[in-house]
């Protein structure tokens, strides 16, 4: 319990610090833009009105993004990260207002802010920055219709973004379609005697965001997805030093931690989520053993020490922790997986010769689940289940391992 009040204040506290500087980054780029431009005293008065319900916005989204686990996997628990996001997103948008607006990468914000948050909050965000943005500068319908459309464009592509992190084609069609919006922008609104500097215009438009993005791109893989790869290889070792300190205390326990990580391996692949981070889900879970007692406390405390990647201890926290707000779909494999085991071995402790009905098993400990509360705030969907019930019933030969 103790535990649990510490994270919800940190929570809070977190969440407060995340919100007063995306206010004061706002507030910030709107007066310091009315002072470069001497606009009128009731014309700041509304911007600065405006940016504090922009702030209000973003603040909002990634808040409710987090708690429905509508973020990248490699963007929960990040809100410092996303907030510096967010600033250099506001001084990259206030020093694109002194460039032509045909040279102008705006659109690619929207790329930027959604891989480093997720489709939703990423929509958002982009949308109050970019609307405050033209506000500020005055820009004409046309002009914001384009730059919606063209940031909706790129956030819509780059929401499928995943681990195997194939960018390439999504980033040449975006282009494209960045070129196709603003060629129809200028016919419109253009008589053609400029279609030189329009072409050197978007020359330089589709040059920067190219570069740009594929530099950002590069190091979200290097520094967020990619960051804990080695360290996951390292400890999803079955003889792993912490893992063959826990067969010297229980093999009982560390044989049951080898089962939980398999299954919850193979479930993981079969429904689309990281099997990697369920499999240590799945070793680890009781690694609180080796300080004496098999508790969340234990678990945390060993899983600190010994430096585990951040998803995991998230994880086991999700895990052990229960009725945990935003539980990730990999905790409720792992637990899940923990009760199939725990079941089938029990059943075959009483009789080493039963034949059992492991459909019938798997739908008693779903349902349980879900009756008991523990799945209410995850996202797993009913169509997820199907496919965890089915999996689970065709690992019939492994079971035979824990007789």
């Amino acid at each position: 319990m103790k535990g649990r009040l510490k994270d919800r204040k940190r929570s809070i506290l977190s969440q407060t610090a995340f919100s007063v500087m995306i206010l004061l980054m706002g507030l910030l780029w709107t007066a310091l833009s009315g002072s470069l431009h001497q606009v009128r005293t009731f014309v700041l008065y509304r911007n600065l009105l405006l940016s504090v319900l922009m702030s209000f916005l973003i603040v909002f989204s990634y808040c409710t993004a987090e708690r429905k686990m509508a973020l990248f996997p490699w963007n929960q628990g990040c809100m410092g990260r996303f907030s510096v996001i967010v600033c250099l997103s506001v001084v990259f948008l206030a020093g694109m207002g002194e460039v032509p607006y045909l040279a102008a990468p705006l659109s690619a914000a929207a790329i930027i802010l959604t891989v480093f948050s997720g489709g939703f909050c990423g929509l958002v965000t982009y949308g109050a920055l970019v609307l405050q943005y033209c506000i500020i500068n005055s820009l004409d319908v046309a002009q914001v219709i384009v730059l919606l459309v063209t940031g909706l464009l790129g956030a819509l592509m780059f929401m499928s973004l995943d681990r195997h992190f194939r960018y390439g084609g999504i980033l040449f069609a975006y282009l494209v379609g960045d070129f196709v919006s603003y060629s129809l922008f200028f016919v419109m609104t253009q008589d053609g005697q400029a279609l030189g500097d329009a072409l050197l215009y978007t020359g330089i438009r589709l040059f920067a965001a190219f570069v740009g993005l594929l530099t950002v791109l590069k190091l979200l893989g290097v520094f967020c997805i990619y960051r804990d790869d080695k360290k996951f290889a390292l400890i999803n070792d079955p003889e792993y030093p912490l893992l063959t300190e826990l067969k010297g205390i229980s093999r009982e326990a560390y044989f049951h931690a080898i089962h939980t990580a398999y299954l919850s391996e193979k479930i993981s692949r079969r429904i689309g989520i990281d099997p990697t981070l369920a499999k240590a889900g799945g070793y680890y879970h009781k690694i609180g053993l080796i300080e004496g007692r098999d508790s969340i406390q234990n678990t945390i405390l060993v899983g600190t020490a010994h430096k585990f990647p951040v998803p995991l201890i998230r994880l086991l926290k999700e895990y052990g922790i229960k009725n945990m707000p935003g539980m990730s779909k990999e905790a409720a494999v792992v637990q899940l997986s923990d009760a199939v085991v725990s079941s089938v071995s029990y059943l075959f402790t009483k009789d080493r010769n039963a034949v059992l009905d492991y459909d019938k098993i798997v739908d008693v400990i779903i349902k349980k689940k879900m009756d008991s509360g523990d799945f209410e705030h995850c996202a797993l969907t009913m169509e997820e289940l199907c496919q965890i019930k089915k999996g689970f019933a065709e690992e019939k030969l492994y079971y035979d391992f824990l007789r």
